[in-house]
């Protein structure tokens, strides 16, 4: 946006084509002794090229008129800075609402809002609007979007937010607050009255001065109560403050008692297990004890069994041995005694001479 071409000329040096001439000698025969030749010369051409500046248009692109490049931007240039507003346009600026004027310096006119302050206000009784939204700003007296009404009965001021202080039965402006008083009273507030026609002056004067000074006492009452309010919960306050407190502390301390009793009760119960575990390896140290003993009874017992068994069979080893002595004499006997003709057999030497051993 706001970019124009623009024609530019430059210099560049080309190549351009020429001819250039050269001479060229040649011998031809002629009538001139001695040699009879001569000379000729003649010119001939042959291309080349020589280097040459021209100058050579082209177009770019640039900021039109009037505006100025900025950050690869064409900007508008205003010479006069736009004070409430912005430059949209060379020297054109765009005002904020509620502004006016070449360079948005003149703030809108009364009855005026808005951009370029184009736009009328439509509030009623005198009373303006915001140059920048329109709104109605009322005049004292008057309330409303438009302003279109005026203050309650015993209001009165901008925004209608006084209350009126009109005694005996006086009414006030509503748009400055002074009092209209009823026929006989005057003052400021219509404190006042005059009797010097009526025959009940006294009684009248009695009656309004009375109702005047309970006026005063019951504003001073209302004072009073929100003094002694005040004062109230400023006492309050810090006994409150001091009974969340220590009830705080009650709930901590309470708390630790808890975590301490839980601490506790825990010690206890790894305590008792500990105690059923020890109790648990003793009886299965204990069972294993006695048949660990009965094992070795057992082998020893066996032990003594296999004594016996190898004692009973050295004794028979011996007998038997005895029993062969036997036999071996016997036959020596029946050699040298004739009588003897029978021989004896090794059965029957053993079932003769053969006795069970005694084992102790």
């Amino acid at each position: 946006d706001n970019v124009c071409e623009k024609a530019k000329q430059y210099l560049k040096e080309v190549r351009v084509p020429i001819l250039i001439p050269f001479e060229v000698q040649t011998f031809s025969w002629c009538l001139k002794p001695p040699s009879f030749r001569c000379l000729k010369t003649r010119y001939v051409h042959r291309n080349g090229y020589k280097m040459e500046a021209r100058v050579f248009t082209k177009k770019e692109k640039v900021c039109c008129k009037g505006y100025i490049e900025i950050d690869e931007r064409c900007i508008p240039i205003c010479s006069n800075a736009c004070i409430h507003g912005k430059c949209v346009a060379p020297e054109k600026c765009d005002c904020a609402p509620g502004w006016s004027g070449d360079t948005c310096n003149v703030p809108c006119l009364d009855g005026k809002w808005g951009e370029q302050c184009d736009n009328n206000c439509n509030c009623y009784h005198n009373s303006t609007c915001d140059k920048i939204t329109g709104r109605c700003i009322c005049a004292p007296g008057y309330t409303g979007s438009l302003c279109e009404n005026s203050c309650t009965k015993n209001r009165f001021g901008k925004e209608c937010a006084f209350v009126c202080g009109c005694l005996n039965g006086g009414e006030c402006n509503f748009v400055t607050g002074e009092c209209f008083c009823q026929p006989n009273y005057y003052g400021v507030k219509c404190e006042a009255y005059n009797c010097s026609k009526s025959n009940n002056c006294s009684l009248l004067e009695i009656q309004t001065e009375y109702e005047f000074y309970m006026k005063i006492d019951k504003e001073k009452s209302v004072d009073n109560m929100t003094r002694r309010n005040v004062i109230m919960m400023t006492l309050i306050f810090p006994i409150i403050l001091i009974i969340l407190m220590a009830t705080a502390i009650l709930l901590l301390k309470y708390k630790q008692k808890i975590y301490r009793m839980k601490l506790l009760l825990a010690f206890i119960n790894d305590f008792s297990n500990e105690a059923r575990k020890s109790k648990s390896n003793w009886a299965e140290n204990a069972k294993q004890g006695a048949f660990f003993t009965k094992t070795s009874g057992i082998k020893q017992t066996n032990g003594s069994c296999n004594n016996q068994k190898a004692m009973l069979a050295i004794a028979e080893d011996f007998n038997f041995d005895s029993a062969f002595e036997k036999e071996a004499k016997l036959n020596t006997a029946k050699k040298s005694d004739d009588e003897l003709k029978q021989s004896l057999s090794i059965e029957d030497l053993e079932s003769m001479s053969y006795n069970e051993p005694f084992i102790y």
